[in-house]
This record gives structure tokens, sequence and C-alpha cells, in this order.
């Protein structure tokens, strides 16, 4: 009976840990996808949702593994993240929520980077598959 209790215990007690890391993770998901293109506008953040989630799909990781991959993301260690995501929170939180929940749909034709028109292109960047504002897709 005792080792029972003890067992409900640690199960409800690392199930309250995982419930506290999701929440955390599913905030800096969106703090990526705004600081890397809240400038573009709700469709711009979800086009970089979207090449998180080609990501993820092509090589068998979590959104968090991708969104947070050494020199991957810019957002991840954008200095002024926490700002920008204040001014875009909501409709950053709405695409996070749909890009982890599996229902947020593929708008750049299962592109896996995105650059900024300034930025150089790479030899990883072989067809544009979409061009929205500032940014294009590719895979």
């Amino acid at each position: 009976m005792i080792k029972n209790i003890f067992i409900i215990l640690i199960c409800i007690f690392s199930c309250h840990i995982s419930f506290a890391e999701q929440q955390y993770t599913d905030e800096e998901i969106a703090k990526i996808i705004s600081a890397e293109a809240c400038s573009q506008g709700y469709y711009g953040m979800v086009l970089v949702a979207n090449t998180i989630d080609n990501r993820a799909k092509k090589y068998n990781k979590s959104h968090w593994q991708i969104a947070t991959q050494k020199n991957q993301y810019h957002g991840y260690t954008n200095k002024n993240k926490e700002t920008i995501y204040r001014g875009c929170k909501k409709e950053a939180d709405d695409i996070t929520q749909q890009l982890l929940n599996g229902v947020l749909p593929d708008h750049t034709n299962g592109a896996l980077y995105f650059l900024l028109d300034y930025e150089a292109r790479k030899s990883w960047h072989d067809i544009l598959t979409k061009k929205y504002r500032d940014h294009s897709f590719y895979k």
C-alpha cells in the first residue's frame, strides 16, 4: 500500500514538472517565432513556424530542439525577444499552439530555411519555395 502511494506521488510530481516545462517551452517557441517575424505580421510568423515544423518532421526532432538548436534561429538568442514578443504575444501564442497541436497548415511548400532580403544566400538554400515581405523561404 505504501509502495503504491509512493509511486502515485512520484507520478504526480513528475507530471507537474512536465506541465511546468511544457508551459516554458511553448512560450519560448512563441518568443522565437515573434523575434524572427513579428515585423512580418501574422502570416509571416506562420511561415517561420512552418520552417520549424518542417525541420522537426524531416529530422525527427521536437519543435523545441529545432527552434533552440545552436546557430539556427536568431530569435532564440535575440536580446530584444522579450520586448518583441510583447508586441505580438497574442498572435505568436496562437501560432505556437497550432504548431504544437499539429494543426498549423504549411504555407511554405516544405521550406526548411528562410532569409531576410539583405542576407547572403547559402549553399543549402537550394529551392526558393515562397517569398513574403522581407523573407525568402527555401528547401
